[in-house]
Formats: structure tokens, C-alpha cells, sequence
């Protein structure tokens, strides 16, 4: 059970091949590999989910968050072989199936695709890291599309997160040290610049006075 990119960790990305050498693994043990994307899922990464930025398909998959947008609602996917091994009454789900949901799930999807929000994400997110990494010159940029974290040399995140929203800008510290960004697919370029330039003044402001 793995996390195609770590979330809550601090948006940490595995090594090239370490999503592909779980799927061999799996393979070669008889195992089932479940990827938790309910924070990748659903075109945040640039891809509709972040294994196919490797191609390590999973036997089983988590989806939630961005589904039903803004609704709560949770998905399971599994391949027809694993799904075969679930009967009626072996899974429950209190955000599985709701009619309104499912409706705004369909339409969620239908956005996404329609309006290319997964190729968005991939251009606003090298956009954003781009910005990012001329702002923060000494700390590690990391993650994909539009899942950002900033690793810092010092714990500074949480005053800089505290300042950040009180200029307008909402982001949040997976660490004392580490700074997440994960800005909405819909994100304009005028809107990413401003994002950049209130966390370039706010950082400026609490890394010079620290």
C-alpha cells in the first residue's frame, strides 16, 4: 500500500523505477499493490494519476478529495480480477455512492476533460516550481504538476504559512520546515504570479528577520 507521491510527508517523490520495482515485486510474489491517490488523483500531478508518470499500473486504487468536487465522496477501483474477490457486504463506504454526489462526480470528470485541466496542471505546475525555485534558491523544490512543497533550510514554515494567509495567500506546513502548495487546476497564470509574489515578500520578511 503506497503513495505514488507522499502527501502529508512533504509532497516526497520516489526515485525514478521505485513505483515500477513495487509493481515487479507485487508481480512476482502474487501480492496486490494498492496506490493510495486521493491526493494525486484526478489530474493534480499532471497525469489523471500520478503511477502513470511511471506506468506501474496498481491492482487496486483509492480516490477521493478533488472527486466529486468539493463533495464529500470516496472511491475504490480495483481490476476485475481483485474486484471478483469482493461479494456484497464485504466493503462498506459512507461517501461511496450517494446519488448527488455520483451526479457531481460525473460532472467533475467531465470539466477535467473537457476543459484539459490535466495538461493545465502540468504547465501551471512547472510554472509554480519555476517561481518557486527563484524565490527559495537554497531550499529543495520538489513534487509534480500542481503538488508542491518547499523544503527550507530552517523552521520558518509555519510563520511564513500564518503571514501568507493573513496577505491573502493559502498554503499550509507539512513541517517546521517544509512548505506545501497545491493550487487549483483552474489556476490562472495572473493568479499563480500574484500567489508567488505574496510568498516572496512574506518569505523575505521571516527568513530576514529569523
Amino acid at each position: 500500500l503506497l503513495e505514488p507521491i507522499q502527501g502529508e510527508a512533504g509532497v516526497v517523490v520516489p526515485p525514478p523505477g521505485y513505483l515500477s520495482a513495487a509493481r515487479d515485486l507485487c508481480d512476482r510474489v502474487g501480492a496486490v499493490l494498492i496506490l493510495d491517490e486521493v491526493q494525486t488523483g484526478l489530474g493534480r500531478t499532471g497525469s489523471w494519476f500520478a503511477f502513470q508518470h511511471e506506468g506501474a499500473s496498481p491492482d487496486v486504487m483509492c480516490l477521493a478529495k478533488a472527486l466529486a468536487g468539493g463533495l464529500p465522496m470516496g472511491a475504490c477501483l480495483a481490476t476485475p480480477l481483485v474486484a471478483a474477490s469482493f461479494q456484497p457486504g464485504d466493503h462498506a463506504t459512507t461517501f461511496g455512492g450517494g446519488p448527488v454526489q455520483s451526479a457531481a462526480a460525473l460532472a467533475t470528470l467531465d470539466v477535467i476533460e473537457s476543459e484539459g485541466l490535466v495538461q493545465r496542471a502540468k504547465v501551471a505546475g512547472e510554472r509554480l516550481s519555476t517561481g518557486l525555485r527563484a524565490l527559495f534558491p537554497e531550499a529543495e523544490v520538489r513534487g509534480r504538476g500542481l503538488l508542491v512543497a518547499v523544503e527550507l533550510n530552517g523552521d520558518a514554515a509555519t510563520e511564513i504559512v500564518e503571514r501568507a494567509l493573513t496577505a491573502g495567500l493559502m498554503l499550509n506546513a507539512t513541517s517546521p520546515n517544509t512548505l506545501r502548495l497545491a493550487p487549483p487546476l483552474v489556476i490562472t497564470d495572473e493568479e499563480l504570479d500574484r500567489g508567488l509574489a505574496i510568498l516572496g515578500e512574506v518569505a523575505g520578511e521571516v527568513l530576514t528577520s529569523a
